[in-house]
């Protein structure tokens, strides 16, 4: 976001991660509609069998908590 407020260009983001700046007016949004850009996927790897330390286990489960919004169906 730093780059386009400067002025020096535009970029590709969710529209959640700009969301303040565009309320604010900051910075114009332009929606776009396409397959590869509705497509993106995030995985989360980890060691099978490998038992995390209580601080990794917990952003590990709110990740997966958060990341579970963003699934059409609120799965």
């Amino acid at each position: 976001t730093h780059f386009v407020r400067s002025k020096m260009g535009v970029t590709f983001l969710p529209a959640f991660v700009v969301a303040r700046e565009v309320a604010d007016g900051q910075l114009c949004a332009i929606a776009i509609e396409h397959p590869i850009l509705a497509s993106g996927e995030a995985h989360m790897i980890t060691r099978l069998g490998r038992q995390l330390p209580e601080g990794p286990l917990m952003l590990l489960q709110h990740l997966k908590t958060w990341m579970r919004a963003f699934k059409s169906g609120g799965d």
